[in-house]
């Protein structure tokens, strides 16, 4: 969480060669770490109005059915329906990334 002494960042953000800073957060509304200013992910607001949100969703299971699809295709790896239907209700189910997921997985089988 950021704290009101974010000025290095905010300077950062307002020069000629701005740099392109990705944060993710899944904080809501909640106070600015030092303060008691509530703000949206806890970041000082006049840092916010220099930010554009994008809010992200979870993946269906069609979705992660598709990436499975792709990435096999990707990484030459064949890969049986149950072991896609496992691995979307895998990826579903938990919190974990799906691709820490399918990673450590196909390269499990890459290498037998």
């Amino acid at each position: 969480m950021l704290d009101i002494e974010c000025f290095f960042l905010n300077c950062a953000l307002e020069t000629e060669m701005a740099p392109i800073l990705v944060i993710a957060t899944n904080w809501g509304i909640t106070n600015v770490r030092g303060t008691n200013y509530r703000t949206p992910h806890g970041i000082p607001a006049d840092f916010l109005d220099c930010l554009l949100i994008i809010p992200a969703q979870p993946y269906t299971e069609d979705e992660i059915c598709k990436i499975l699809d792709i990435r096999c295709e990707e990484e030459d790896v064949e890969m049986s329906m149950s072991a896609k239907v496992s691995l979307t209700k895998i990826a579903v189910e938990t919190s974990r990334g799906l691709d820490r997921l399918e990673g450590g997985l196909l390269w499990n089988q890459m290498k037998t």
